[in-house]
């Protein structure tokens, strides 16, 4: 009795019966009630202060990765000559460098001796530096004598490429500056001065 003929029928019978025909079940709507959610501490922070702080994070972390060469000395092989100095190269940096070159240039005057700052150039000392990889730099072949006065120079400048990608604009480079000084004993000695 789905059809509108089928219910006045059924109506009329009820009617006749004395009773009346059910009715559908009223459709309650709820109300909502605007009653206030506090909102998350999170949802209260300005979006600039997010935006700026994922920015700083990221800057960071770039940061940590890109290779910072330090060097350290390991020991004279004459302890009158200072050229004769160990100096090793270690990456700092996550990245790892390729295709290490080194530059070291000498600046001294002894009474037979004269170098102005002439430069001494080793390329592919060395092929790969990981991070926390050391290297040892061949400045150390420069000069053979003894007859170094207190107050010479070394420059040493390193040159790198990053994953193997030898491209000249892409290479960086590091530069060391020192001077020697002469200890009581007439050793000699680098003092790193930038």
């Amino acid at each position: 009795m789905g059809n509108s003929k089928g219910r006045r029928k059924l109506r009329r019978l009820l009617r006749q019966q004395g009773l009346s025909m059910p009715q559908p079940p009223l459709q309650t709507t709820r109300v909502k009630s605007k009653a206030k959610v506090p909102a998350h501490f999170w949802k209260k922070v300005p979006r600039w202060i997010w935006v700026a702080t994922v920015g700083f994070s990221v800057l960071i972390t770039m940061a940590e990765g890109y290779p910072w060469l330090s060097i350290q000395t390991s020991g004279l092989l004459d302890p009158y000559n200072p050229y004769s100095e160990l100096f090793q190269v270690s990456n700092g940096g996550y990245v790892p460098l390729t295709n290490l070159d080194c530059d070291c240039g000498v600046n001294f005057d002894s009474p037979h001796i004269h170098f102005q700052n002439d430069s001494f150039i080793s390329d592919g000392f060395a092929k790969h530096l990981g991070h926390g990889g050391t290297a040892t730099l061949p400045c150390f072949r420069v000069i053979r004598t003894s007859d170094v006065p207190s107050g010479a120079k070394l420059d040493i400048v390193v040159s790198y490429s990053f994953f193997r990608v030898n491209l000249h604009w892409l290479r960086r480079s590091q530069t060391f500056h020192f001077q020697s000084i002469r200890g009581d004993d007439g050793s000699q000695h680098w003092q790193f001065i930038s």
